[in-house]
């Protein structure tokens, strides 16, 4: 039984950091040790938007930090990609690489999300 980590994302998100995903990658061999090499080329996330057809992001994914945060790629959603509300589910299967996150484009503000209880459980596990 496999998690999937969620990240929020707001609709029509301006800046490139709020339109980016981070996704935690393990190596398609075992499933279990991080996955901590450069990508070859320019390879593309897959993407599936409220349970349509899937299809490449527009950037390329890449790693964050090899050497500060082993086996955690990202990928910069376009403002085109975010326009809308609904649910993506984000994933790399390539290169010996495996690995997807939940992504909620949301009208709220990830860093506000309103007053809520569930608004502030949501915040408490984001990083400020």
């Amino acid at each position: 039984n496999m998690d999937m980590p969620v990240q929020f994302v707001q609709q029509g998100a301006a800046a490139a950091v709020d339109r980016t995903v981070w996704i935690p990658l393990v190596t398609g061999a075992d499933y279990v040790k991080p996955w901590n090499s450069t990508p070859t080329g320019s390879p593309k996330a897959k993407k599936v938007f409220d349970g349509g057809t899937a299809a490449n992001t527009t950037n390329a994914w890449e790693m964050e930090d090899t050497t500060n945060l082993p086996g955690v790629a990202k990928v910069e959603l376009t403002a085109a990609e975010v326009a809308e509300l609904g649910h993506y589910v984000v994933g790399i299967n390539a290169g010996g690489a495996f690995g997807h996150v939940l992504v909620i484009v949301t009208e709220e503000s990830p860093k506000t999300m309103g007053a809520s209880s569930l608004a502030t459980q949501h915040r408490a596990g984001k990083p400020s």
